[in-house]
């Protein structure tokens, strides 16, 4: 589920409420686009509760993201995270 306000200016794109949540993850997240250059951020917090990973484990933890979406350019996710797997089977 997710939900938000999007604001559009121009070619501007905006957004500081956008909420999205799955089973187990959830998400609270800041958007900002231009739609002339194609260029597009989207940044915040994730958070992951018993997240099962096949042959591995369950994940719990949290994460700061900033991703990047650019025209002509590769896509860059970075992540300042927390998280831990357990048990590792």
């Amino acid at each position: 589920m997710g939900r938000g306000t999007l604001v559009l200016s121009g070619s501007t794109l905006l957004s500081d409420d956008l909420s999205v949540a799955f089973p187990g993850t959830s998400a609270n997240l800041a958007l900002r686009g231009d739609l002339a250059s194609g260029r597009y951020e989207l940044r915040g917090p994730v958070r992951a509760e018993r997240l099962a990973l096949d042959n591995v484990g369950t994940l719990g933890g949290t994460a700061v993201i900033d991703f990047v979406l650019a025209s002509g350019a590769p896509w860059r996710l970075a992540a300042d995270f927390d998280a831990r797997i357990a048990p590792v089977t």
